[in-house]
């Protein structure tokens, strides 16, 4: 295992990627992200863009829909600090904010 600590390669900060690369196609396990994640990491554009409302926030591990409901899809700034609070201290969870999509609601006869 390489636990990764380059910081710079030639004063060059995408250097990191260079290496992490290397090590992926030796195979050889680290303890950063791969370089695609590195990659995606640095595109500022899309690691902080900023979503519309309205946003879904959710738990990031729990399952079957667990501290989901109407006040999950949120419209305003509070009411998304509020929600991302209420799945910490209710849920015990780290929570993630997705753009909400209406999918609407399908009943089988």
């Amino acid at each position: 295992m390489v636990f990764l600590t380059v910081q710079t390669m030639n004063g060059l900060h995408s250097g990191r990627i260079n290496v992490v690369s290397v090590l992926e196609l030796l195979k050889l396990p680290d303890t950063g992200y791969n370089p695609r994640g590195r990659r995606l990491a640095r595109n500022k554009s899309l690691s902080k863009k900023r979503l519309a409302f309205p946003l879904m926030v959710k738990s990031l591990t729990q399952e079957a829909s667990i501290g989901i409901s109407q006040a999950s899809v949120v419209d305003s700034d509070e009411k998304l600090k509020d929600r991302v609070a209420f799945i910490h201290e209710s849920i015990g969870t780290a929570a993630i904010v997705e753009q909400y999509i209406d999918g609407g609601v399908r009943r089988t006869n």
